[in-house]
Formats: C-alpha cells, sequence, structure tokens
C-alpha cells in the first residue's frame, strides 16, 4: 500500500515539560495519526526564519485518541540545541509545520501467539517504543521491556507503559532506579535465563547501545530490529545525508537512507 505522507501546519495542542530538559508535546491531526505507524517520525520545522534553518526528526510517541478515533499524536524530545530550545519555547495555539509520517517503522506483520517480543530502550531513545507497546498489547502480546537511563530523572515513560498493565525492567547508571548499570547488561542477564525463548528484540536508542543489542540478539539466536538515531536534513530520501551501510543478501553491502528505508533496519542487516 502506498504510504501517504501529509505536509500541513498544525496548532501545538499543549506542551509539558515532564524532566529537567525533557518535554512532551501533544499535536492535533487525525492525517497523520490515522495512518502512522509504530517507529516513524515527522519532521517539524519550529519557526519561519532561517535560524534554524533545517526541520528536525521526531519519533512519533503515543497516538491520541478518543472513542477509538485517532486525533492525534505526542512527541517526547529532549533540549539539546537551539532548535529544540525554540521548540520548548513554544505555547499553545502557536503552530508548526509538520511532514509526516516518515520512514519505515518496526514490522509487526509476523506477530503470532507463543511470540515474545522484547522492548529495549535506552535514553531518549524510549520515544518511539511507547507507540510500539501500545500495539503489540493491541494485538494480545504481552512485551517483556526493558528502559535504562543516567539517573532516575531521565528515566522516561515509565508510569505510561505502566498504564499499559507492564512492568519495565529498568537500569541506571548512577543506580538510583533500578539495576546499577546499563540496561544491556540487564537485557543480558535476562536472556541468559531464559534461553531457548522465541522472540524477537525491538530497540532505539544511542549507536553503541544498538550495537550490543545486535550482538547480544545473534548470540542467542533471536532476531532484532533496531530504530536508529540519526541526523537528517529533509526526511525525505532526497539529501542523502543520512544514509547507513547494510549488508546485501547475497554478498557485499549497499547504503540505505536512515529516512525513507528506516529508521527500523534488522539488527543483523547493518554494518556498524
Amino acid at each position: 500500500m502506498e504510504k501517504r505522507i501529509y505536509h500541513l501546519s498544525l496548532p501545538l495542542r499543549k506542551q509539558n515539560s515532564i524532566a529537567p530538559g525533557y518535554w512532551l508535546l501533544s499535536l492535533k491531526s487525525a492525517q497523520i495519526a490515522s495512518v502512522a505507524t509504530p517507529g516513524q517520525f515527522v519532521m517539524l520545522k519550529i519557526g519561519k526564519s532561517f535560524d534554524p534553518l533545517l526541520p528536525r526528526p521526531m519519533s512519533i510517541h503515543s497516538i491520541i485518541k478518543e472513542d477509538n478515533h485517532r486525533l492525534g499524536f505526542t512527541i517526547l524530545y529532549k533540549v539539546v540545541g537551539k532548535g529544540t530550545r525554540l521548540l520548548a519555547e513554544k505555547r499553545s495555539g502557536e503552530s508548526l509545520a509538520i511532514v509526516g509520517p516518515l520512514g519505515t517503522g518496526f514490522n509487526l506483520n509476523h506477530i503470532a501467539s507463543g511470540y515474545e517480543p522484547i522492548v529495549v530502550g535506552g535514553g531518549i531513545g524510549i520515544a518511539p517504543l511507547l507507540f510500539l507497546a501500545h500495539e503489540l498489547v493491541e494485538k494480545g502480546q504481552t512485551p517483556t521491556v526493558f528502559l535504562g537511563a543516567n539517573s532516575q530523572e531521565e528515566l522516561l515513560a515509565l508510569d505510561e507503559f505502566e498504564s499499559l498493565r507492564l512492568t519495565p525492567k529498568v537500569s541506571t547508571e548512577d543506580g538510583s532506579k533500578g539495576v546499577k548499570g546499563m540496561v544491556t547488561d540487564l537485557l543480558a542477564s535476562y536472556l541468559d535465563d531464559s534461553k531457548g525463548s522465541q522472540g524477537e528484540i525491538f530497540a532505539c536508542g544511542p549507536a553503541p547501545m544498538l550495537k550490543k543489542v545486535a550482538s547480544l540478539a545473534k548470540s542467542y539466536g533471536l532476531k532484532s530490529q533496531l530504530s536508529l538515531e540519526q541526523r537528517m536534513a529533509c526526511g525525505l530520501g532526497a539529501c542523502l545525508g543520512c544514509v547507513v551501510k547494510i549488508r546485501n543478501k547475497n554478498s557485499g553491502h549497499s547504503y540505505q537512507r536512515v529516512c525513507t528505508e528506516g529508521p527500523v533496519f534488522n539488527g543483523e542487516d547493518i554494518i556498524w
């Protein structure tokens, strides 16, 4: 089915600071919400000026529903530069230029009974995984969720995952919440205790974390789908500024665009 992409000017419904440096904004768009799938993103232009010049890629965090109708979506983001700092200053009613939904998200077509989805998020990589968890739960699955952050303050969306009757396994690097250490260490311990599991790992986070997840999945004979965090200029595949090296099925490699062929790739295909 051909993807539908919308170019819209949308009023910001509301925006809240959920942790120091982290914001959650809500946008009303039945057009985008009705066709979006977990792992897709939007390109968001902060203002009408040329500074910042380029739009920002933002994962779709969750879908806003009313009476089972999709009415809009949320974006979870971290203030890291001028663009996101200006975005955090926006208030309800101000308009944002949005293009989306974009990219190739997580493939859930093969989900079946007896299957164990394992969801792993690190830092702001948690952003697209709440939407994924919602979809898995709606398909009758109970994903095992791992969430990692530097500290308890930066551990995001924990309540939202728990509202799905999921109990995330948590790690923080400073030990302020859950197990002290990296989320991949927590994942490795779990996989070691549950050898023979029939499932797949879905993950998003910084590149070193994803590289480790891909290695763990291979070691335990599991498939993995990884959502890559990459700088983008256009989000539409035209500028070729976000390519990654991918193994070909037969031999050799090719370069694929994170904004179109991705951001979700099979972990075993990525050449790190």
